[in-house]
């Protein structure tokens, strides 16, 4: 009685419900706002150290105790940087996201996008279950095979 009236109550809101709801299928523009929020993420990422050492740099060259030949040092690690950070950003999506495994700022990327945080969670989550059974499958295919092997070997 009462998850009835939590599913009502949800409905009535436009809440999604983790128990009852599948995630609706996702919109051309929701995809294309997803993998930008997460190419942003990927990037900002990738850029954190190279930005962190930019502040450092900086803050060297700003010194008063720094001679010209170490400002002139300095300038050139900038200009290096630069490159490095034009390089990250300019990175084709497959050099962004070959890794299956890393971890993305979710939160972050949820309030850029439309959907709301728990049916992003739950995709992921269902891509998950997908991969696994995929997995399972392989493995049930393998062991499969390897008894039809086992079976001719010991008829022979």
């Amino acid at each position: 009685m009462l998850s009835a009236f939590l599913t009502l109550n949800s409905r009535e809101r436009q809440e999604l419900d983790v128990y009852l709801t599948a995630p609706s299928e996702w919109k051309r523009a929701d995809k294309d706002k997803l993998i930008k929020a997460v190419r942003e993420d990927a990037l900002r990422e990738r850029m954190r150290t190279l930005v962190e050492d930019r502040e450092k740099l900086v803050e060297a060259g700003k010194s008063r105790g720094a001679t010209e030949a170490e400002k002139r040092s300095i300038l050139e690690r900038l200009r290096e940087l630069k490159e490095r950070s034009d390089e990250v950003k300019a990175a084709p999506d497959e050099e962004l996201f070959h890794n299956r495994e890393e971890d993305f700022d979710w939160m972050r990327i949820s309030t850029q996008t439309v959907r709301l945080w728990i049916e992003i969670e739950l995709m992921r989550r269902w891509h998950i279950v997908v991969l696994r059974v995929a997995q399972l499958i392989e493995r049930l295919a393998k062991i499969l095979i390897l008894i039809q092997i086992n079976k001719k070997n010991s008829s022979n």
